[in-house]
């Protein structure tokens, strides 16, 4: 398999760090503290940010605190956290002007996550305080192509889990 691409834009959790159960244990907490069906939260929460999540199933409830309060408390737990298999060795085969990471994660935090999953830190980080409208608009991705100086045409985004490359495969850059 040939991949022709300038830069790959890779989303953060569930692509790069499995943090799927650090953050429904801590959504399903907030759901019960506010008694908001958990299901409701988990059909829109994923690729979010917390305060877009809060406005989306909670409308009554004050999305500026209790957004970065829920996120406050996810971002210090590190219990479960895991970097998916073969990332690590995926991003040290692209040379780091060729890719970047898109997260609704807060900078701190994703920081956070990728050193102590032990994956390397990208030279460009677009994180939900770099932008005005957060994932799943496009401007995140757009503005981790405009930092990486690549049309967002000869970008990939990968926002499912990236497969590490064999032997025979190769990045071609374009």
């Amino acid at each position: 398999m040939k991949l022709i691409c300038a830069a790959i834009l890779f989303d953060m959790d569930g692509v790069l760090v499995d943090s799927g159960r650090l953050a429904e244990k801590h959504w399903r907490s907030w759901a019960k503290i506010h008694n908001i069906p958990f299901e409701r939260i988990a059909a829109v929460h994923h690729g979010r940010p917390s305060i877009e999540t809060v406005r989306l199933v909670a409308p009554h409830l004050d999305a500026e605190i209790e957004g970065p309060k829920r996120e406050a408390a996810e971002a210090a737990d590190t219990d479960g956290l895991v970097a998916i298999k073969g990332a690590k060795e995926l991003l040290g085969r692209i040379p780091p002007n060729r890719w970047a990471v898109v997260t609704s994660s807060r900078k701190a935090t994703a920081i956070k996550r990728m050193t102590y999953v032990g994956l390397p830190l990208p030279r460009v980080l677009v994180t939900s305080e770099d932008v005005v409208s957060g994932k799943p608009s496009p401007e995140p991705y757009r503005r981790a192509a405009e930092l990486l100086e690549f049309g967002s045409a000869q970008c990939l985004v990968s926002r499912t889990r990236p497969v590490a490359l064999n032997r025979e495969e190769r990045l071609e850059h374009g």
